[in-house]
């Protein structure tokens, strides 16, 4: 029997986060099958809204290039990669554009097809919104060369619903490493949907308050945050991601679900636990933490029934 999608105001939803391993994919078929499999994981908590992690489609750029998972580090790997597509890299070199930039162009296309080709068929295929994380492409149309970290919404029709650009880059994704274009602070919105309004904000987005109370101020919910932490986990790892959605949690008064991708990708270690957070005044620090991943480096799904704001933006809207 088809799962019924609730379409009128809710007070609460359940959601599962996915904490996914990272990685390069060389076939198509190997990333439709680990994320059917997290889907198939998640649904057995019965979710509206499953949430992946950022980057978790990144690892596409590997496409028909096996060795790129044996590179010891980006650099390695983005030159397997450069060589095995150079007749699609060449000419954008001549045009002076960065290596990592022109490969994410050249494979944007294909990138494109296989990640949204995924997470459209498991949404429409189980009924359920999937904040499918991010990864890095164009923009669809856009041929100014400039490539984003884009976070997308898929509804349970499999279609995409909406779009976010990452706007606060970390040192890896800027100039000197992947050569990202951050996305414009005045374009960042609320996502509108039938089971809530959500606020999507990748990774370093969380810690600036301005943009998270602007979310707030315009109906958000519910704080998504998909998130890839390239460095090793720590007590003082773990005090500081405090300070990112979690304070913001407590600062706004909303829910927030923050999705880590965790393992190693081209000599980088990614580390995380993700959680399901809310605002409880009765608590210290005013955050109950209703969910959390047992360990900062293996897979997990975990989920949460969280009651949502009935109006998350009237009290911070003037």
């Amino acid at each position: 029997m088809p799962r019924t999608v609730r379409k009128t105001a809710v007070n609460s939803i359940t959601v599962a986060a996915v904490q996914s391993r990272i990685r390069f994919f060389a076939r198509e078929d190997d990333f439709h099958r680990q994320m059917a499999m997290y889907v198939d994981c998640a649904m057995k908590h019965e979710p509206d809204l499953i949430l992946f992690p950022e980057d978790v489609g990144t690892g596409l750029l590997a496409l028909g290039t096996p060795s790129a998972a044996r590179a010891s580090s980006l650099q390695m790997a983005m030159l397997a990669i450069g060589l095995r597509n150079i007749h699609r890299v060449l000419p954008l070199w001549f045009r002076r554009i960065s290596t990592p930039r022109a490969l994410l162009m050249a494979m944007s296309e294909r990138m494109r097809e296989v990640y949204v080709g995924a997470f459209s068929e498991l949404a429409a295929k189980h009924q359920v919104f999937i904040a499918a994380g991010s990864t890095l492409l164009p923009h669809e149309g856009d041929n100014s060369g400039r490539v984003c970290n884009t976070f997308y919404l898929f509804g349970p029709d499999g279609a995409v619903l909406d779009t976010t650009d990452k706007i606060n880059l970390i040192d890896i994704e800027a100039a000197q490493g992947l050569d990202l274009t951050p996305g414009a602070a005045e374009d960042l919105s609320v996502w509108r949907t039938p089971i809530g309004t959500f606020g999507p904000m990748i990774c370093l987005d969380a810690w600036n308050t301005n943009l998270a109370g602007r979310l707030v101020a315009e109906g958000a919910q519910m704080l998504l945050v998909p998130s890839a932490n390239p460095v090793p986990w720590s007590n003082d790892e773990a005090a500081a991601r405090r300070e990112g959605m979690y304070a913001r949690v407590r600062e706004f008064g909303v829910p927030g679900v923050e999705a880590f991708a965790v393992g190693q990708l081209a000599g980088m270690v990614f580390e995380g636990q993700s959680w399901i957070v809310t605002p409880d005044p009765s608590e210290p620090d005013g955050v109950r933490i209703l969910a959390q991943a047992q360990s900062p480096t293996e897979t997990e799904v975990i989920s949460a029934t969280v009651e949502l704001p009935p109006s998350a933006g009237a009290a911070h809207s003037s």
